[in-house]
C-alpha cells in the first residue's frame, strides 16, 4: 500500500507544472523534477552536483538564506518571491514555497519546495506598467505618472519642510514645424528634445512629456534660485541645439515657467495651475524667456481667473446653460429675406447673463473651443429642424467657427454627419470664419470649406480687410459672402479713406461673385452710405441688437 502511494506520489511530482525539489540542510538537492530541470536548464547529473544557492540570484540571496532559516526553526512553511539564474544566464522570476521536515526528535533533515515561474507574468505585468506611466513617443513618463510624483513631493514638503521646484517647458511654435514639416518632423524633434533634456538635468530630476509639446520637470530637494539656475542651463541647451529635418536646420527655443513646492503648497491642481500660468507669462514676454511664479503677479492672477472659467464652460455645457442670441443681417434690396448671426451666451449658476467676451477667451486658451462650436451646431440646426415652417422666411442662419474646430478633421467629420442627419435645407447654413483664422489656417480653412459647401452651406470670410495680405489670399478661398471689417465701417461717415477702403472690398468682392455684409452699422448716414456703394448686407446695433432667439421668432424648439 506504501509503495503505491510512493509511486503515485512519485508520478504526481514529476508531472507538477510548477519545479520541485527536495534538498538537505546543506541545500544539495536530493531530488528535483523534470520542470525544474526545464526551468532552469540543468541536466540530471548536473543538478545532483549543485547546491541551491548556484541557482540563487545574489540579490536574493539574504532574503532566500532567512526564508531556510525560519522553516528549519518550525516557524514554516514560507512563500517568497526571488530570483533566480537560468544556466544560460538569463534571471528567473519565481514564487517559492518551502516547508521542512524533521526527524523524530524535531530536528529537520530536509527541506521540500516547489518554484512557480512568473517571469512571463512579470514582465507582462512590467511592461503594463511601464506603459501606463510613460509616453510612447519619446519614453519619458507622462503626465498621470508625473502628477503622482509632483503629489508626493507636496506631501514630502509637508512633513519634513524641503523645498523642490515644478518647471513647465514649453516648445515654442512648435506648430509651425508641425504645419510646415509634417507631423513626423514634430515627433522627431519631440524625441529629439527628450533626450536633450533628460541629459541635461541631475540625476533624480523628474522629467515627463505632459501633452504635445509641453514637458514636466520635477526638481526635488531643490531652492528656487538652485531651479532658476538648472533651467537656465536647459535654455543653453535647447538654443544650442539645431533641429535638422531633410537637410533643412530650424532653430528652437522653448519658454519656461518655474514655481515653489513646499509646505505651503496646498494642493495639485493649485501648483500645476500656477506653473502654467508662469510658463504663459514666459511666452508672452515674447518666448524663449524663464518666469518664476509669484503670489501677487497681476498676469498670474489673470490666469487663474481664466482657470476659473474652464470649470465654469465644461459645467454649464454640461447642465444646459448655454443659449442663443441672433441679431440680424439685413439686405439693402427692398422684400429680400432677413438673415442672423447666431450668437452664444452663458447663463452663470444665479441665472445672470454671461457675455462671450467673459468665456470665450478661456476657451480658446484651453482648447475648448471645439466643444462650444459643437454645442452651437448641434443646437442651430436643431433650431432649424424643429420649427422649419416657421423660418421658411429666413435666408440664411450663420454660425461662427474658431480656428481649433477648423484645424480639426473630427470637427469636420462631425459638421458632415450632423448635417446630414438634420435633414435641414443646408442652403439655411452659413459658416463664418475670420479672415485671421483663415489665414493661419489655409490649407485646412480651403479643405473645410471645400467639404462642407459641398453639402449646401454658405460660408462668409468674417472682418475682411484687417490683414496685410487679404486681397492676395482672398482668391484661394471658395467663400460666399465677404463681411468687411468694422473698423472700416463705424467711422464711414466721418472717414473717407474708410469710405474708400470699403468701396474697394465692396468692388472687389462683386467682380469675384461674393455678397458683402458691413458690419458695425451704428446710423442712418453709415446707412445711407453703405446703401449708395452698393454693399449686400447691413449688421450692426443701427439696425439690430443681438436678442434672445424666442424674443425674434417666438416660442420655438430649441432642445431635443
Amino acid at each position: 500500500m506504501n509503495r503505491d502511494i510512493s509511486k503515485e506520489f512519485s508520478i504526481l511530482m514529476e508531472n507538477s507544472p510548477l519545479g520541485v525539489f527536495l534538498s538537505d540542510t546543506q541545500n544539495r538537492f536530493l531530488y528535483v523534477n523534470s520542470n525544474f530541470r526545464k526551468m532552469f536548464g540543468y541536466s540530471q547529473d548536473e543538478i545532483t552536483s549543485m547546491s541551491l544557492e548556484k541557482l540563487i540570484h545574489p540579490e536574493s540571496l539574504e532574503a532566500s538564506t532567512k526564508a531556510f532559516e525560519k522553516v528549519y526553526s518550525g516557524d514554516g512553511p514560507v512563500t517568497l518571491e526571488e530570483q533566480y539564474i537560468h544556466k544560460n544566464g538569463e534571471i528567473v522570476e519565481g514564487i517559492t514555497r518551502i516547508a521542512a521536515v524533521f526527524d523524530e526528535s524535531g530536528n529537520p533533515m530536509y527541506q521540500c519546495a516547489n518554484i512557480e515561474d512568473v517571469s512571463q507574468k512579470k514582465y507582462a505585468s512590467e511592461k503594463l506598467a511601464y506603459k501606463t506611466s510613460h509616453d510612447e513617443l519619446t519614453g519619458l513618463l507622462n503626465r498621470r505618472e508625473f502628477e503622482h510624483r509632483v503629489e508626493h513631493s507636496i506631501r514630502v514638503s509637508h512633513s519634513d519642510n524641503h523645498e523642490h521646484v515644478l518647471c513647465l517647458l514649453d516648445i515654442d511654435q512648435f506648430k509651425v514645424i508641425n504645419d510646415v514639416c509634417g507631423h513626423e518632423a514634430g515627433d522627431e524633434l519631440l524625441r529629439h528634445l527628450g533626450t536633450l533634456l533628460s541629459s541635461s538635468i541631475r540625476k533624480g530630476d523628474v522629467l515627463a512629456r505632459l501633452n504635445g509639446d509641453e514637458f514636466g520637470l520635477l526638481l526635488e530637494y531643490c531652492s528656487i534660485e538652485n531651479g532658476v539656475l538648472i533651467v537656465e542651463k536647459l535654455q543653453k541647451a535647447v538654443m544650442a541645439f539645431q533641429f535638422v529635418w531633410e537637410g533643412v536646420p530650424h532653430r528652437v527655443s522653448m519658454s519656461m515657467g518655474l514655481v515653489r513646492v513646499s509646505n505651503t503648497t496646498e494642493k495639485l491642481s493649485t501648483v500645476l495651475s500656477d506653473v502654467d500660468g508662469a510658463c504663459l507669462m514666459a511666452k508672452e514676454q515674447g518666448r524663449n524667456g524663464i518666469h518664476v511664479y509669484k503670489e501677487d503677479d497681476a498676469n498670474q492672477s489673470r490666469h487663474r481667473g481664466q482657470m476659473h472659467w474652464v470649470s465654469t464652460i465644461t459645467k454649464a455645457l454640461f447642465e444646459q446653460r448655454m443659449c442663443l442670441y441672433a441679431q440680424s443681417i439685413v439686405s439693402t434690396t427692398p422684400d429680400e429675406k432677413l438673415s442672423y448671426e447666431l450668437l452664444i451666451r452663458m447663463i452663470d449658476e444665479n441665472g445672470d447673463m454671461v457675455m462671450p467676451g467673459m468665456f470665450l477667451p478661456a476657451a480658446e486658451k484651453y482648447l475648448m473651443m471645439v466643444e462650444i462650436d459643437k454645442w452651437v451646431l448641434t443646437h442651430s440646426l436643431l433650431l432649424l429642424k424643429k420649427n422649419a415652417e416657421r423660418l421658411a422666411n429666413i435666408d440664411f442662419l450663420s454660425i461662427n467657427l474658431s480656428g481649433m474646430s477648423l484645424a480639426d478633421s473630427d470637427f469636420l467629420s462631425f459638421c458632415i454627419v450632423e448635417i446630414g442627419k438634420s435633414a435641414i435645407d443646408a442652403r439655411m447654413i452659413c459658416f463664418e470664419i475670420t479672415e485671421t483664422v483663415a489665414i493661419s489656417n489655409l490649407n485646412q480653412a480651403i479643405e473645410f470649406i471645400t467639404k462642407i459647401r459641398e453639402l449646401g452651406c454658405r460660408f462668409a470670410l468674417d472682418d475682411f480687410g484687417n490683414g496685410l495680405s487679404s486681397f492676395g489670399y482672398l482668391k484661394n478661398l471658395p467663400v460666399d459672402i465677404l463681411k468687411i471689417d468694422g473698423m472700416f465701417v463705424k467711422n464711414i461717415s466721418q472717414s473717407q479713406v474708410d469710405k474708400a477702403l470699403v468701396r474697394s472690398i465692396n468692388e472687389v468682392g462683386h467682380v469675384m461673385g461674393l455678397k458683402t455684409v458691413a458690419e458695425f452699422v451704428e446710423n442712418a448716414e453709415s446707412i445711407e452710405i453703405l446703401k449708395q456703394i452698393g454693399v449686400d448686407y447691413l449688421q450692426g446695433y443701427g439696425i439690430g441688437k443681438p436678442e434672445p432667439i424666442s424674443e425674434i421668432f417666438g416660442d420655438m424648439v430649441v432642445n431635443g
